[in-house]
């Protein structure tokens, strides 16, 4: 079935998987399998531009030309722009590592908890609350806890 992922920018409680945006999901016997995209981590990104300002910063003290501040940060941007987007990824969750299930009603999303496989952490998958989806997933995952 076609499902958006839709992870939180960080975790409260647990870390979110870092599958995100237009996917699909199937109910298979064997676990779940996903397809989707991957975010790449985007805190790199954020300490670079922390790193880089610094160093312009520093620059522009010591009297280096501007052009050479400037230039370092373009490489510096450009550099960690390489570092973020998104991949593809596809995997098949083990009903083992499909720990639990919740719905958070604020980002009306069912949420699962994958443990034990990557990528794990909460996989946030936007569904109306007593939706087909929830109800198999509540159904397959009676006991767990």
């Amino acid at each position: 079935m076609q499902v958006e992922f839709d992870p939180p920018g960080m975790g409260t409680a647990r870390v979110p998987n870092p599958i995100s945006g237009s996917g699909t999901l199937a109910v298979r016997e064997d676990g779940i399998e996903v397809v989707g995209h991957k975010s790449r981590d985007v805190s790199f990104l954020g300490a670079l531009g922390v790193v880089a300002s610094i160093l312009v910063g520093a620059w522009f003290q010591l009297g280096v030309p501007i052009i050479l501040g400037l230039a370092s940060a373009i490489i510096a941007i450009a550099g960690a722009v390489r570092f973020t987007g998104k991949k593809r990824i596809e995997v098949v969750y083990p009903w083992k590592a499909v720990r639990s299930v919740r719905y958070d009603d604020p980002r009306n999303a069912l949420v699962l908890l994958i443990k034990g496989a990557k990528p794990k952490g909460e996989l946030f998958i936007r569904q109306p609350k007593g939706s087909p989806l929830h109800d198999e997933m509540q159904r397959r995952l009676a006991g767990k806890g």
